[in-house]
């Protein structure tokens, strides 16, 4: 009987006792994965507008290619008002092409004409400031051979001018005696460059004008004087360094705003315009 009851009496406990839950191992968890970041597509530059010869009047920037024969011409109409400035230049891939570029003013004088490379070669004017208010002329010329010319015509902003201006006004003492306005400093970087002044006169007022490089012998200067309605005074030039240019003692009959345009025929470096009384 005894053995029973104890028989009974285990597998109770048996039944009662939990059975352990296995455990599996510990995983590393991977890192999670890098995803690349989401590129744009690439910024793209606005076009440079191209224009073609007497297609309407040109006020911005603009590219051009013209099929220049000799005796022919490609002819642009530029609408500026005196101070702004243009870079231009053209290039050609035909060998036999000799390219010239002319920029005329409102009464047709020529103001630049620019021919210093051979056939095949560039032609630039790197800054022309205008010098007075008005419809222009930009033409390609072919002089010699025949080819595609092609150009870039580029408007400058005051920070990417090197000369020009206007100057002050003079001024009197108390006995009447004039003082001319301080000098304009500026710098020509190449030749067929074209600077840009004004000044104001009373009536009858006689004055000197000079344009005065640091080293006449390296930088050939000239300029042209107009009056307020185009009409041009003269041409001012020493012809040959290290003489300067100048306006000496000369009557200004008109009362009004003057306009000088200065070049260089040949070389580079620095200048000063010096405008004083004459007598």
């Amino acid at each position: 009987m005894k053995s029973w009851v104890c028989l009974i009496g285990l597998l109770l406990l048996a039944a009662c006792t939990p059975t352990p839950t296995p455990t599996s191992a510990p995983t590393d968890t991977p890192p999670p994965t890098a995803v690349p970041p989401t590129e744009g597509p690439p910024p793209t530059e606005t076009p440079i507008p191209s224009v073609t010869p007497g297609a309407g009047i040109l006020k911005t920037d603009g590219v051009f290619a013209y099929q220049a024969a000799l005796g022919g011409q490609g002819r642009y109409t530029l609408d500026v008002e005196a101070g702004q400035a243009i870079r231009v230049e053209v290039t050609t891939e035909d060998a036999a092409l000799d390219l010239r570029l002319v920029i005329a003013g409102p009464n047709e004088y020529q103001f630049a004409a620019v021919d210093r490379g051979g056939p095949g070669e560039p032609e630039a004017v790197p800054e022309f400031q205008f010098p007075l208010d008005g419809l222009y002329s930009l033409r390609v010329e072919a002089a010699a051979g025949s080819g595609l010319a092609r150009g870039e015509l580029k408007f400058l902003s005051e920070t990417g001018r090197t000369g020009g201006g206007h100057f002050a006004p003079f001024t009197a003492d108390a006995d009447g005696n004039l003082t001319g306005p301080a000098p304009i400093d500026a710098e020509m970087h190449a030749p067929d460059t074209f600077h840009a002044y004004s000044f104001d006169v009373a009536e009858n007022q006689i004055v000197r004008l000079y344009a005065l490089a640091a080293d006449p012998e390296a930088l050939n200067l000239y300029f042209h004087l107009f009056r307020s309605d185009g009409e041009r005074v003269g041409l001012f030039d020493d012809e040959q360094p290290p003489t300067t240019p100048l306006l000496r003692d000369r009557d200004l009959i008109y009362p009004g705003t003057y306009y000088v345009l200065v070049g260089a025929r040949s070389g580079a470096g620095a200048y000063r315009m010096i405008l004083e009384p004459g007598g």
